[in-house]
């Protein structure tokens, strides 16, 4: 499937709505119905601490997420100051 907003935001919110379904696999016979959250006109911060909490948030999703989410590049980078998936930070 491919959404534009080439083809007109209308018509890309319509298709998304009407035709993207995601679920854990294991629902498959039981498909939720999709609840789509309006995010038009919301603030959010986006922006990151600038302090050690962090290198915490970091680590908590390299624990959480699959290994291949991020290139060997990447995940060298984090390994070379103590976050690799498996070990725990040095707090202090």
């Amino acid at each position: 499937m491919r959404l534009s907003v080439a083809d007109g935001l209308e018509k890309a919110t319509e298709l998304a709505k009407d035709k993207v379904k995601v679920y854990p696999l294991s629902m498959a016979n039981n498909i939720p119905k999709m609840n789509f959250v309006n995010a038009t006109d919301k603030a959010f911060n986006t922006v990151h601490h600038n302090d050690f909490s962090f290198f915490e948030e970091i680590n908590k999703t390299i624990q959480e997420e699959p290994l291949e989410m991020l290139n060997p590049e990447t995940r060298g980078l984090f390994a070379s100051i103590g976050i690799e998936k498996g070990k725990t930070i040095c707090t202090g």
